[in-house]
């Protein structure tokens, strides 16, 4: 509801899916995921405040800048320090616990898949737009390439570590078979699919019979299937869902809904006397 209040367009929740199952995998192959919300929200003032330096300083004066030299400092004294902290934890033979530490190798060739696509449309954006049919400006190439040079070079290093990493699975369970149903267990993958399929399951609802009827259905299904509530708790979390629904969310907020298909229809050849805002 909160992607859905943000601009009252399906398309945010889509997003919000297709990140969702992103984060996921994410998660589950030992990808670290805050450094991807911080380029999602600093991407553009990074790029905006890019472009005003390399304007007042006609190109790359602005590099030997005090300040920035003293924050590219700071930048590699991090890098160097953090990445002797994880040389040390993995000498030691500790086990770490936390964001970016889980281990599997083939999921993590899906999101080392995305990275890939990403960076490559990235340039590709950049130099020409096929939305508009024509060249975009010099200014729009330079920051897309500050990104995407060091990030493909770190995609095929990453992409080297994490064959060898197959390999050494594959060697110690005797076949790639036996490694990717290991890995489909140990993500709960199947499961996770069968999660994702019931929300967008939720969201093809929604077209059809309403949001108003949609989300306090999948509240019930989701109590029942995943939460194993009984049928009288779970309709009544679903009921009270459904409240909050038309008392905060249509009354209070005067919320935009998605214009249903079975809803719509329903203004328009049911009966006057009947409240129909209470499901369109």
């Amino acid at each position: 509801m909160g992607a859905w209040l943000g601009g009252a367009s399906l398309g945010d929740w889509i997003a919000c899916l297709i990140f969702g199952m992103l984060g996921f995998f994410m998660k589950r192959s030992g990808w670290a995921r805050p450094p991807l919300v911080l380029g999602l929200i600093l991407g553009e003032i990074m790029e905006n405040k890019f472009q005003i330096a390399w304007r007042v300083h006609d190109g790359w004066g602005w590099i030997d800048r005090p300040v920035v030299l003293i924050i590219i400092a700071l930048i590699i004294i991090t890098v160097i320090l953090a990445a002797r902290g994880v040389i040390n934890v993995r000498r030691s033979g500790e086990t770490v616990q936390g964001e970016g530490t889980e281990k599997n190798p083939i999921i993590s060739f899906f999101v080392l898949g995305v990275l890939f696509l990403a960076f490559i449309w990235a340039p590709y954006e950049a130099f020409y737009s096929p939305w508009e049919n024509s060249a975009w400006p010099r200014s729009v190439h330079q920051f897309p390439l500050t990104f995407v040079i060091p990030g493909m070079a770190f995609i095929l290093i990453i992409l080297f570590h994490e064959l060898r990493n197959l390999r050494a699975a594959v060697a110690e369970t005797g076949s790639l078979s036996r490694v990717w149903m290991k890995a489909k267990e140990r993500a709960l993958l199947m499961k996770a699919i069968q999660f994702f399929a019931y929300l967008i399951a939720m969201v093809l609802a929604m077209i059809v019979i309403g949001q108003k009827l949609a989300l306090p259905i999948y509240v019930y299904l989701y109590l029942r299937r995943w939460g194993h509530y009984s049928k009288r708790i779970s309709v009544s979390y679903a009921l009270i869902g459904y409240i909050v629904l038309i008392g905060f969310y249509e009354k209070t907020l005067h919320l935009f809904w998605f214009p249903s298909l079975i809803p719509e229809w329903l203004i328009d050849n049911g009966p006057k006397w009947f409240p129909m805002w209470l499901f369109a």
